[in-house]
């Protein structure tokens, strides 16, 4: 859900329109929202221009910092891990079922009536052809 919520907002192809798309997001949101009820910030800035934005004080901690560009890094190599993981799960398994489903139909059909279905008759393949 999360790659295709990047794809639909960035149409498609992220390293091409992604910047794109923010910038439009951003002036969209500058156009929609009145000046005094819109904060554009950055985290760098810390507590002040927030907490003045907010009315409230500003509080004796420092702000925090966790998200730095180290551990954005570390969290997308393991999502993109964990995301390739999940997709070769999910293709592997409707692999197995349709060979499952095949190998199924096919002892079937030659229960019934002694063809492979699709594959012709058991006397054609036997080399007894018809």
């Amino acid at each position: 859900m999360f790659y295709r919520m990047w794809a639909i907002f960035s149409r498609g192809d992220f390293s091409k329109h992604g910047k794109d798309a923010f910038e439009d997001h951003y002036a969209r949101v500058r156009e929609v929202v009145p000046k005094e009820r819109l904060l554009e910030y950055r985290v760098q800035e810390g507590w002040e221009p927030l907490c003045e934005f907010l009315g409230t004080e500003v509080p004796e901690e420092e702000f925090p910092s966790g998200n730095g560009l180290e551990t954005f890094r570390r969290f997308s190599r393991r999502f993109d891990r964990e995301r390739g993981t999940a997709v070769m799960r999910e293709k592997g398994l409707w692999v197995v079922k349709v060979m499952g489903l095949t190998v199924g139909l096919m002892a079937v059909g030659w229960l019934v009536d002694g063809t492979f279905g699709l594959l012709g008759s058991h006397d054609y393949i036997m080399g007894n052809g018809k």
